[in-house]
């Protein structure tokens, strides 16, 4: 009776590892679709193309909130064939994943490694991805500040409007500040 137990538990577990291996990919799927974003935007930057913009923001927050959705059930999965009741735990990330990859086969360990592997470089590439956006985000920033005071030396770092209002100068609103 116990060994039939055991074996359910198994089955389960192994069915779970193999859910967790579907979700990997569709993580790694969802930051190569981040990545090619990102790029894009970083291009519509360079070129000072701004048409697109707020689109290509909306498509990247849609795909981050898809990412940590994912992300969630693969924590899910990795705690419940842990048999740990709470998705977070004192030990860490990777401990978690070398303890959750112990217990499968050999052939299963290699591809979950595998996978996780290729989801951090990818997690590292969207980073600095979005290092080189701010990077060339503040420099159009720069850019449009110096020539406006270049062209208007008087201005002191104002704005005006065409009713001679002083207008809101902060360009702020062009930084990102999301962080996935």
């Amino acid at each position: 009776m116990k060994e039939h137990y055991e074996s359910a538990v198994n089955t389960v577990r192994f069915s779970n590892i193999n859910k967790g291996i579907v979700v990997l990919k569709q993580e790694i799927d969802i930051l190569d679709k981040i990545i090619g974003i990102q790029c894009e935007i970083r291009a519509s930057v360079m070129i000072r193309e701004w048409e697109d913009f707020d689109g290509l923001m909306e498509t990247l927050n849609v795909y981050n909130s898809e990412f940590e959705i994912l992300e969630q059930e693969r924590t899910r999965i990795f705690s419940s064939v842990l048999n740990r009741s709470d998705s977070y735990h004192s030990e860490t990330e990777e401990t978690s994943l070398y303890a959750f990859s112990a217990r499968m086969p050999d052939e299963q360990r290699h591809a979950l490694t595998d996978l996780y592997r290729e989801l951090k470089i990818r997690i590292l590439r969207v980073r600095y991805e979005n290092g080189t956006l701010l990077k060339n985000l503040n420099e159009a920033r720069a850019f449009a500040e110096n020539f406006l005071s270049d062209v208007f030396p008087g201005r002191r770092g104002k704005l005006y409007t065409a009713k001679g209002t002083i207008a809101a100068s902060d360009m702020r609103s062009m930084i990102l500040n999301k962080r996935l």
